[in-house]
């Protein structure tokens, strides 16, 4: 699996995204046919992936963010080929892929007791990140000598680029006496060094002067400091190979943890140098998102241990990024609850541990027929809660139609060989508004009052509220 996984992300994964941005800027037919191999390629090695694990039951929410990572970016091909969707977007869902394989490196890693095999990987992510701040500093650096002008949170990405990158300065003397980034150190206090820092202290002044510092100039130097960068990691990266190599004899299990995170490292790798080759359009956004991505991910990365869905508390805190982002673009988010039909008859006549049959059933079939990007949870007892971004009520309620009807359908196996039917009820609410403290309070609150219209409609239908968020004290009610 381990072996698999790292061939999707450093290899195949990364050659779909640099031929999906080629095609988008240049839709031609060889643009389409380099496309359409690269799709070819992943394909194969999605189909050989294992689906599941049972070495390590802790990475099982790992593992299903990643495959839910992937099932978002083979939706995305149709959008694709038929919408021509902006590049940011397409690169958001390899991005996600990437921060899944990140997530499970952060976990495994505490499994490594090596010292000096833990203090590489330090000095290789310490490296990685100085490097991103390098490639922003490059790409705003240009535009600002080419005479462009930047929005207020490209100049902010552009001051934290500074930032990190002065901090690297500093923090690479402490590691002069290793030959490794001697070269890096070399650099900084060579002539180009010199004509470099200079160069960022008047962008960071606001005194730009293209006479003075020429764009070429700029462009040539950074191109030599970025290939030398790129060529201090890769040799990093080797030594890692080579001291994993030396403790396969202690320890297969060691082995195959420090060829994921190898593997994941060299997924980061190419994914920067993509973005340079794609002339760094995607850079303004990649840092700030993917720190956000990633505390949101270790925050929700409990899971409800019945079901395998989020509990409350990871919810809380996607819900929580979801819901300032949908705000802040004043865009619509919807939620769906819904709740088992004469649940307690289940309990009560089959017993608690059919019950959990049926919850741990239902859990699955929403999570198929949910988005991969919907928020799912276990609510609370037999009640289950999504939360849709971009989606109005009445999106969402085809959404809980789909579902519904698959609940209804679907025959549950009990392990004394019984086999029953189970029935739930659903109520839909949609908000579009500026952000404030009870946002989600008030969306949760409205999707409650249609489920309990839903319960009193008969049960196993669909209710949506019909109101807005200026009129939620009196909310409308329709049935689907």
């Amino acid at each position: 699996m381990v072996f698999s996984a790292a061939r999707i992300a450093s290899q195949t994964m990364p050659a779909e995204a640099s031929a999906t941005a080629l095609y988008l800027e240049d839709p031609s037919e060889p643009n389409r046919l380099i496309l359409q191999q690269a799709r070819t390629a992943l394909d194969d090695e999605i189909r050989s992936f294992p689906q599941r694990t049972v070495d390590d039951p802790d990475n099982a929410p790992d593992l299903r963010r990643m495959q839910s990572a992937i099932d978002a970016l083979l939706r995305q091909r149709d959008s694709v080929d038929t919408e021509n969707p902006s590049v940011d977007s397409v690169d958001n869902v390899f991005k996600s892929a990437s921060q899944a394989y990140l997530n499970i490196v952060d976990r495994v890693r505490s499994n490594i007791d090596d010292a000096a095999l833990l203090q590489d990987l330090q000095l290789l992510r310490y490296l990685l990140d100085i490097n991103e701040a390098g490639l922003e500093l490059t790409y705003y650096g240009a535009a600002l000598l080419s005479g462009k002008s930047l929005d207020a949170e490209q100049t902010d990405a552009l001051e934290r680029a500074i930032v990190v990158d002065k901090a690297g300065r500093i923090q690479l003397q402490q590691s002069i006496d290793d030959p490794r980034v001697k070269a890096l150190s070399e650099f900084d206090h060579s002539s180009d060094g010199n004509w470099l820092e200079g160069a960022i202290a008047s962008i960071e002044r606001d005194t730009v002067n293209s006479a003075a510092t020429p764009p070429q100039t700029w462009d040539r130097i950074q191109e030599g400091r970025t290939r030398l960068w790129q060529q201090t990691i890769a040799a990093l990266i080797s030594d890692i190979e080579r001291h994993g190599d030396q403790l396969a004899d202690r320890a297969r299990s060691q082995l195959i943890v420090l060829v994921s995170i190898v593997a994941t490292l060299g997924l980061l790798i190419t994914a920067i140098i993509l973005l340079a080759m794609k002339g760094m359009k995607l850079i303004a956004t990649i840092r700030s998102e993917r720190e956000a991505m990633i505390l949101e991910l270790r925050d929700a990365a409990q899971t409800d241990l019945l079901t395998g869905l989020y509990n409350r508390r990871g919810f809380q805190s996607a819900a929580s990024a979801l819901l300032h982002q949908a705000s802040a673009n004043r865009d619509w988010v919807s939620a769906i609850l819904f709740d088992l039909d004469h649940f307690k008859r289940v309990n009560d006549t089959y017993g608690h541990d059919a019950g959990d049959v049926v919850l741990r059933t239902v859990a699955m079939i929403a999570r198929a027929n949910f988005r991969p990007f919907d928020l799912l949870v276990r609510h609370g007892g037999e009640e289950f809660l999504a939360l849709l971004p971009g989606s109005s009520a009445e999106d969402a309620a085809a959404v809980a139609e789909g579902v519904r009807q698959a609940i209804e359908n679907a025959d549950i196996k009990l392990p004394d060989g019984t086999t029953l039917r189970v029935t739930a009820s659903f109520g839909c609410a949609g908000i579009s508004a500026p952000a404030h403290q009870d946002l989600l309070t008030e969306l949760l609150k409205r999707a409650d009052l249609a489920l309990y219209a839903a319960k009193g409609s008969g049960r196993n239908c669909i209710v949506v509220d019909a109101g807005t968020a200026s009129d939620a004290e009196n909310p409308s009610f329709t049935t689907a």
